[in-house]
């Protein structure tokens, strides 16, 4: 209840935004967008106690890719057709309407980093924290974790 509580503060469009609702193709789904400023969420409940499937008339956001705001988990852009998804029972989506990120350039071969070098532990694990093996791990540990997409600070 306090990661929902949380998110719905971090987003202005839930408290103060305006509010449209959609034509779902299924009656058992309520769908509605948010909007506020630059931010825009679509909102996609089912009612129903059963899956359900629905297509949404998502037109005037055709590019846009649907981000699910809670596990940050990135849809298929809107296309031309009507956007389908399925939604389990009782379920809630909460998606951030966002243009989808540019193409990372990949580096070439020869703009990869060097091996990273091996730490040797003899007998137990420990050894890497405690042992020799630390000042290794000091000086590699930040410069591996900042050339880590998942590694945000």
């Amino acid at each position: 209840m306090k990661r929902l509580i949380a998110l719905r503060k971090r987003y202005r469009a839930f408290g103060r935004g305006s509010f449209e609702l959609l034509n779902p193709s299924s009656n058992h789904v309520l769908a509605f967008i948010r909007r506020s400023g630059n931010e825009r969420i679509l909102v996609v409940a089912n009612l129903s106690r059963y899956a359900q499937m629905v297509h949404l008339d998502l037109a005037e956001f055709r590019g846009v890719a649907p981000v699910e705001l809670l596990g940050h988990t990135s849809f298929p852009p809107v296309g031309e057709q009507p956007y389908a998804l399925t939604v389990g029972a009782n379920g809630l989506y909460w998606f951030a309407l966002e243009h989808p990120p540019r193409p990372r350039v990949r580096r070439s071969p020869a703009h990869q980093r060097a091996p990273l070098p091996a730490i040797a532990i003899r007998r137990t694990w420990e050894e890497v924290v405690l042992g020799e093996a630390r000042n290794a791990l000091e000086l590699i540990l930040p410069t591996y974790l900042q050339g880590q997409r998942w590694f945000g600070g």
